[in-house]
């Protein structure tokens, strides 16, 4: 395929978000009296309630010159697809006083909402994959984790047995007048729902992780993630009070004459590869998604 190149740079060995951060507790930082070290902020996994919407869905940032140019372009071909499916824009700062400034430091973490001022966030080395910077450009913009809804016993039973003890707080119940677009359907496959063995203890024989999360309804697996679903779509679009079409066919236009061929062997379907087709053959798998 034409484009083997760029998944090897943009998925490279592959790890589930909370497995990247196990010596952590959590992906989400609460503003705390005393910061210090950002680092030291992972004590705490629920977000401060003064986390608040960034003005006119546009994000500012910085990112740190430790980056190589080839992880800018991954970071920046992320930003660009939250761009092309809602109205959120993310701009390189110049003088704005809110931003988020994106370091690679000891995992992968952020802020719920803007909380003012400079907005730090982790972005490791390891986090470098497209559905890792999404999950957590979505915390950024207002997301908690779907597995954390106040209505989640209705669909997941979680095994707090199974649960390392220092990682309980990750499945706290968020309430309700805490979440954006917590109106809509529980969705299992939600960019920003964890897999089935997420934080579990390692069996002692074995060394295999427990299941900490079991779903409720039938023919239902807990994978971890890589894309974004329909509702991660129109959450994020009623978060920023965008709308959405599916583009005409004159504007929408596949970049790969192999499109038919992927289609038939079911890339556009799968998780591991949508991004890719979203850029490649977006007209083919009917991805022509855009704001308006």
């Amino acid at each position: 395929m034409r484009f083997t190149v760029l998944l090897g740079v943009v998925r490279g060995a592959r790890k589930s978000l909370w497995e990247i951060n196990a010596h952590l507790r959590g992906d989400i930082l609460r503003r705390v009296a005393d910061p210090g070290d950002s680092r030291r902020m992972m004590a705490a996994v629920r977000r401060d309630v003064g986390g608040i919407r960034w003005p006119g869905n546009t994000i500012p940032y910085v990112l740190s010159s430790e980056y190589t140019s080839v992880q800018k372009r991954v970071l920046r071909t992320s930003f660009n697809y939250l761009e092309k499916v809602s109205c959120f824009k993310f701009v390189e700062r110049t003088n704005q006083f809110d931003y988020l400034n994106i370091e690679p430091l000891d995992g992968c973490y952020s802020f719920v909402g803007r909380i003012g001022g400079q907005q730090n966030m982790s972005l490791a080395v390891d986090c470098l994959v497209d559905y890792i910077i999404w999950h957590e450009m979505l915390h950024v913009i207002g997301f908690e984790h779907e597995h954390q809804r106040p209505d989640r016993d209705s669909y997941i039973s979680v095994l707090f047995d199974n649960v390392n003890p220092d990682q309980i707080g990750n499945f706290d119940k968020i309430p309700s007048n805490e979440l954006e677009g917590y109106n809509r359907l529980y969705d299992y496959k939600s960019i920003m729902h964890y897999d089935g063995m997420a934080f579990g203890m390692s069996e002692p024989v074995t060394g295999k992780r427990k299941v900490t999360m079991v779903p409720l309804q039938p023919g239902i697996e807990l994978i971890d993630n890589m894309s974004l679903t329909e509702l991660d779509i129109a959450k994020l679009n009623q978060i920023g009070n965008c709308s959405v079409r599916n583009r005409s066919t004159e504007t929408c236009r596949d970049k790969s004459k192999s499109c038919p061929s992927y289609m038939r062997k079911g890339l556009c379907k799968k998780s591991m590869y949508k991004s890719i087709m979203k850029q490649t053959c977006e007209r083919t798998c009917n991805l022509c998604l855009v704001r308006i």
